[in-house]
């Protein structure tokens, strides 16, 4: 039951993404990011700088949606409302203070999500860096809860409040994603809980590398064999 509602899930991220990424003023194939100002460029080798996510696109939209509409989770199978739960809360409060120590340890640029969105982080890394972007849509992680949410709200998860995700640049990917998977596998142990449903969230981790930075000015957002460009909200 769960699988195919995941299944599920996937179809309507590919539909919801489809219907609002393309805006701006008469440029095809742009998703709006939110303007930054500039900062002082940092000389780098830019294909070394990996960029990962700790935390759903659209966390805090679905949270404030959740708490100012809590019917909005009926009509959904309970497992899937309480397995998407976990995932979101596992990566809060004391464990998101933990996983923000974590990357501060292990990547030289580190910052909090805000209301303007994953796209509007990602635009304010490449500026401050003076650098371009390979970003992997389906890499970027987003609870399959947070999907139901904006799509009851007809909204673009990848625009929409982003406060308590982390996007950290760094040269070493794998240790960084390594220290937090570690940590938060021992906090599922000390919370203990269904196997079954630890092995779920854990294997599911709302946490991942989701492109790298690049010489030259192009920034893109790849989903399969299409390309659109980042571009900023004027």
């Amino acid at each position: 039951m769960y699988g195919k509602k995941l299944e599920e899930i996937k179809r309507k991220r590919v539909a919801l993404l489809l219907k609002h990424e393309i805006e701006g003023e008469g440029k095809e194939n742009t998703i709006s990011g939110k303007k930054e100002p500039e900062r002082e460029e940092k000389k780098i080798i830019a294909e070394e700088r990996h960029i990962v996510v700790l935390g759903t696109a659209a966390a805090g939209y679905a949270l404030k949606k959740i708490e100012e509409d809590g019917e909005v989770l009926q009509g959904l199978n309970s497992q899937f409302v309480k397995i998407e739960a976990e995932k979101i809360k596992l990566i809060s409060g004391e464990n998101f203070r933990k996983m923000k120590e974590i990357a501060l340890e292990n990547a030289e640029d580190v910052r909090i999500g805000g209301e303007g969105g994953i796209f509007a982080s990602l635009w304010d890394v490449c500026t401050e860096y003076g650098a371009g972007l390979k970003c992997q849509l389906p890499k970027i992680p987003i609870s399959s809860l947070v999907i139901e949410l904006c799509e009851d709200g007809d909204t673009n998860p990848y625009l929409a409040d982003y406060s308590g995700s982390i996007i950290a640049v760094t040269t070493k990917p794998e240790k960084l994603l390594e220290a937090v998977k570690e940590y938060l596998k021992e906090k599922m142990e000390e919370k203990g809980g269904e196997t079954n449903r630890n092995n779920e969230i854990y294997e599911n981790l709302l946490i991942a590398e989701i492109g790298h930075l690049i010489s030259g000015p192009e920034k893109m957002i790849i989903n399969g064999d299409e390309v659109r460009s980042l571009s900023p909200e004027y």
